[in-house]
């Protein structure tokens, strides 16, 4: 018999991505202005949510919890000071948002596209790396 690992698989093994992701990120920092950067970041979010979630905003919010651990992240949906926030433990790309935290904005721009409403990004990169999504208050 012979056995192989799926391309599924080959994906969870690589170490490849973390340091490529660094490196394109550097590049590009060097040669986009802050606002150009910003603004690929945010097209970039956009462009990775498959459609908006449908449904109430407490079901869309958990459908962009669901869609980050889909990506590899530990999240949950909690309550905190009337807003609802997706509250990750660790973070998935902590490699790279430690020197390009506009990942985190990449991510934000993400989940406001599919959950409809503003959402703002809270990371802890320095202390605990852990992911933060603040939906608006008020959001319907």
């Amino acid at each position: 018999r012979i056995y192989g690992v799926s391309s599924e698989g080959i994906k969870m093994l690589s170490r490849a991505y973390a340091p490529v992701l660094v490196s394109v990120l550097d590049q590009l920092r060097s040669d986009l202005s802050t606002e150009k950067l910003d603004r690929l970041m945010l097209e970039a979010g956009r462009q990775m949510a498959p459609h908006p979630a449908e449904g109430p905003l407490y079901d869309r919010v958990h459908a962009g919890s669901t869609m980050l651990n889909d990506l590899g992240g530990l999240t949950e949906v909690i309550e905190e000071n009337g807003s609802l926030v997706i509250r990750g433990h660790g973070c998935p790309l902590r490699a790279a948002t430690m020197t390009h935290p506009e990942i985190c904005r990449l991510v934000e721009s993400f989940l406001t596209e599919l959950i409809g409403v503003p959402v703002r990004e809270c990371c802890e990169r320095y202390a605990r790396e852990s992911c933060c999504f603040q939906v608006a208050k008020g959001a319907a």
